[in-house]
């Protein structure tokens, strides 16, 4: 009996190691009809024993041609390639999209749209729209110039951005002796029923172009500006800390020093591919 029971075992050990290398559902179900045939076969009268070992013998053959011949492990589709384009500046009727897709973040916790166009006019960088294959928006980053007390008031929590005026927001001259740049969002267009792959495609797009544009385009030298961000979801706050080295100076309000030097570093390393996304800045 010990020895029908040590035989039981290594038939069973053999016919369920066959099933984890070739996988799949019917796989398990030959495994199965292989140790029901043999629970059969020990335990059923006699009248019934021809009838069992004929097919424990059809479940062994089945068992050892998935062995011989395992299917091919099935793999996945990789995700089609995202491409973006971002025109910098961006047409008036795509800050007014991005304009809405921040009215439908964050509503009216926010800069008022007229002081966005109003900056917007001063500086045209200021506001950054990704727009994918078919041209609709799909997302944006602003970046606003500000005075450095401006700035300071937004990392420590006494000014909100709602109540930032023409004044607190300053023109690229001023800019480069201030040196103070306050990113007040990133934002994908959920509406659009981005899938999680295309979204961080977007978000990491935007991130590229924003850095672009300040090496190119606003940082005259290699002197250290500030930088200040709010990390409004958690995934935010996860981006700005993790990915981009900022520290979080009060709650929710992250800020940082970086040169151009360190901007151009940065873009060296970015996980964005250059055929991903079409950059165009003028």
């Amino acid at each position: 009996m010990a020895m029908m029971m040590r035989q039981t075992q290594t038939y069973l050990n053999r016919v369920f190691a066959g099933v984890r290398d070739a996988g799949g559902y019917l796989d398990r179900i030959l495994a199965a009809a292989a140790a029901t045939s043999l629970i059969l076969v020990l335990f059923t009268p006699k009248q019934f024993t021809d009838i069992a070992q004929a097919l424990i013998v059809i479940a062994l053959v089945l068992i050892v041609a998935v062995i011989r011949h395992p299917r091919k492990p099935h793999v996945p589709p990789m995700p089609r390639t995202w491409v973006t384009t971002i025109a910098i500046p961006c047409l008036p009727a795509d800050l007014d999209k991005a304009i809405g897709i921040a009215r439908w973040y964050f509503g009216e916790d926010r800069i008022p749209t007229q002081v966005v166009k109003s900056f917007h006019d001063r500086c045209p960088y200021s506001v950054i729209v990704a727009k994918n294959e078919q041209g609709e928006v799909v997302g944006y980053v602003d970046l606003f110039l500000v005075r450095a007390e401006s700035l300071m008031a937004l990392v420590e929590g006494r000014q909100r951005e709602e109540d930032l005026t023409e004044r607190d927001l300053i023109g690229i001259d001023e800019a480069r002796v201030e040196k103070a740049i306050y990113v007040g969002s990133i934002a994908v267009d959920d509406r659009l029923k981005l899938s999680d792959y295309e979204r961080s495609k977007v978000v990491h797009q935007l991130i590229y172009a924003c850095g672009q544009v300040c090496a190119k385009k606003i940082m005259d030298n290699n002197d250290q500006w500030q930088v200040c961000a709010i990390g409004y979801t958690k995934a935010g706050a996860l981006l700005l800390r993790e990915r981009l080295g900022f520290g979080e100076r009060a709650a929710g309000r992250y800020w940082r020093t970086i040169s151009r030097h360190g901007i151009s570093r940065f873009l060296r390393n970015s996980p964005v591919a250059p055929a991903e996304v079409k950059i165009r800045i003028s």
